[in-house]
C-alpha cells in the first residue's frame, strides 16, 4: 500500500485509478483479517460472515412475506373490484324492475282495476 501512496503524484486519471485500488486494498485487508464495527466489537470474518449470511436470510424471508402479502392484497382487490360490478349490474337491473312495477301500478291505479287501499 505505502507504493500506491508514493506514486499518488502522477496525472487525475491516474490518481483516480490509484483511489479505487487503495480501496480495494483497504476492502481485501478488511475482508481477510478481523472486522471492526462501529461499536468498537471486533470479529473475526468467519462470525462475520454467519451474521451477514443470517441477515441476508431475513432479509429474503421478509421481502417475499411482503411480496406474498401484496399480491394477496391485490387480489383481493381484484376480488372486490368483480364483486362492486355485480353489485352495481344488479343494483342497475332492481332499479329498471322497480321502475316497470311503479308505472305498471300506475296505470292499474289510473284505470281502477287497483283500488288505493285506503279502504277495507
Amino acid at each position: 500500500m505505502l507504493s500506491i501512496i508514493r506514486h499518488a503524484g502522477k496525472t487525475k486519471l491516474q490518481q483516480k485509478r490509484v483511489a479505487k485500488v487503495k480501496i480495494l486494498v483497504v476492502v481485501s485487508l478488511t475482508r481477510m483479517t478481523s472486522l471492526t464495527l462501529l461499536s468498537g466489537e471486533t470479529f473475526n470474518t468467519a462470525e462475520y460472515q454467519l451474521k451477514r449470511e443470517r441477515n441476508n436470510i431475513a432479509v429474503r424471508k421478509s421481502r417475499e412475506k411482503a411480496k406474498k402479502n401484496f399480491l394477496e392484497l391485490q387480489r383481493k382487490e381484484r376480488h372486490l373490484q368483480e364483486e362492486n360490478i355485480r353489485l352495481d349490474n344488479l343494483v342497475e337491473s332492481l332499479t329498471k324492475e322497480l321502475d316497470k312495477m311503479r308505472a305498471l301500478y300506475a296505470s292499474l291505479r289510473e284505470t281502477g282495476i287497483v283500488d288505493d287501499g285506503t279502504t277495507f
